[in-house]
């Protein structure tokens, strides 16, 4: 019993002896590690205690010591450093370098300030060119009293706005970058807008090049349709535009467009009709009114005062004074619901169009369809517009014309597909297609001055609608690249 006794407790001795030698080995290990890793021993590494501070104007320039990069940037201090001389760069993007040669003194601070703009090599120069020349030149939108060619000297080295304007000519910029001692060169070809304004993304507040309608009110206002970006108002010096987002416009998709004596009527692609007068907005559509078809094709008033809205598949409805009517295949003697344009004629009748039956006619509650006294005219209407005692209709199978009872093809064919009609102030019929631009027909009704992307400054053989303002200017919306404004004939 003694002996295992003596046995159990050598055994704890000896443990207890094992763990104090390996606990004082830890604590000298790590003694001798936290010595060699906060020592500052003046032996191991001398220290230096010269500074050099150096600032820039302008600031923010790299600092160089010795051929490398220090990592800092103007104004600040290079710390520990020997009695000695120092080559210093100082290098800002656009500018030329600097060099000097600093002496750093123990215990002290070197201060060095370089000023670049007091250096005229660190200045650059704009060689202005332009066609035409001529033109104004504007430097970051103030005008310099020079006209192109000419160079504009001493620039401190950056980013500028060169902007040339001539009288005649859409005005242009463009960005330039200066830098020292180098000459930039400025040059742009300005638009000729003695005849053609254009209006798309890229120069306008347009925020989408892709137009569908436009009409112009008694203010010689445009009232513009888009396909997406909402309604634009535009009164030659001034952009207004309504969208879903920023008014009681319902619908960013605008198909089409009729003023009224005292506001607009719009009609969108899937919210139904629009009134909007002052600030406004008034929506009719198929979930609070009697108007059961939501894409509104057309529109047009007639001598009452009556609304009359065309539907893509709802047929026709009759609009006035709170009081609606529709007319359908169901209930009148129209043979199809997709209606595709309507024209009130001087004489109370109205003509509608249709997308896959002809032309018809409603006048004094009666109805008459003219593909069935005229079996060879056009089943998809586009457009329908009177010039000169003339009814004129445009398809996807050309232009036809109405005179003296008789139907006719205007030949010789301008283009298959007719998108629209305008008549301007010397009674000219300017017709636009789909895809071939627009043209022209006088009296004589054949198609003369056709102007395409290829010939002009038409910007896309897609047109989708036109109009004519007070000042004759004619106006064509095309379905990809903006609005152009032509003031020829």
């Amino acid at each position: 019993m003694s002996n295992r006794l003596d046995i159990s407790m050598d055994i704890k001795t000896r443990r207890k002896y094992y763990y104090t030698i390996l606990i004082l080995s830890i604590l000298i290990v790590l003694n001798v590690f936290c010595n060699k890793a906060i020592s500052t021993d003046p032996e191991d590494e001398t220290v230096y205690h010269g500074r050099i501070f150096i600032n820039s104007i302008p600031s923010g320039a790299n600092i160089i010591l010795n051929g490398k990069d220090t990592g800092k940037l103007t104004p600040d201090t290079l710390k520990w450093l020997k009695e000695e001389h120092y080559n210093i760069i100082l290098r800002m993007s656009g500018f030329r370098d600097s060099s000097f040669q600093v002496y750093a003194i123990e215990n002290q601070v070197t201060s060095l300030s370089i000023d670049f703009t007091k250096n005229p090599l660190m200045y650059g120069n704009i060689i202005c060119s332009s066609d035409p020349e001529s033109s104004e030149i504007y430097l970051n939108g103030i005008y310099t009293g020079k006209v192109t060619p000419d160079t504009i000297k001493k620039l401190f080295p950056g980013n500028y706005i060169i902007r040339f304007s001539k009288v005649g000519y859409r005005s242009d910029s463009i960005e330039i970058r200066v830098t020292s001692n180098n000459a930039s060169n400025a040059y742009l070809k300005l638009t000729d807008t003695t005849l053609w304004v254009i209006f798309n993304k890229s120069n306008s507040p347009l925020t989408t090049n892709y137009i569908n309608c436009i009409a112009i009110d008694k203010q010689n206002k445009k009232c513009i349709g888009t396909d997406g970006g909402g309604l634009y108002l535009f009164d030659d010096n001034e952009w207004i535009n309504y969208t879903s987002g920023n008014s009681g416009l319902p619908d960013d998709k605008i198909t089409a467009i009729l003023p009224a004596e005292n506001g607009l009527w719009i009609g969108t692609k899937s919210y139904g009709l629009v009134y909007f007068v002052g600030n406004e907005w008034a929506n009719y559509n198929s979930s609070n009114s009697f108007l059961t078809g939501d894409f509104i094709t057309a529109l047009a008033l007639d001598d009452s005062e009556n609304i009359w809205i065309g539907t893509y598949n709802k047929g026709l409805f009759k609009f006035k004074n709170n009081v609606w009517e529709n007319f359908n295949t169901n209930n009148s003697g129209l043979k199809s619901d997709f209606i595709t344009s309507l024209y009130s004629d001087e004489g109370g009748s109205l003509w509608i169009g249709t997308n896959n039956k002809g032309i018809f006619i409603y006048e004094n509650n009666s109805w008459k369809e003219l593909n069935k006294i005229f079996p060879n005219l056009p089943l998809n209407i586009s457009s329908i517009s009177n010039c000169e005692n003339v009814m004129y209709v445009g398809s996807n199978t050309g232009l036809y014309k109405y005179e003296n009872d008789i139907w006719a093809s205007v030949q010789p064919v301008f283009s298959n597909l007719i998108t629209t009609l305008a008549v301007d102030a010397k009674n000219n019929l300017w017709v636009g297609s789909k895809d071939l631009g627009v043209s022209l027909i006088e009296g004589i009704f054949i198609f003369r001055d056709k102007y395409s992307r290829m010939n002009s400054q038409l910007p896309y053989n897609y047109v989708t609608s036109t109009a004519v303002d007070k000042n004759n200017n004619k106006w064509f919306c095309t379905y990809g690249e903006g609005i152009a404004k032509f003031k020829g004939k």
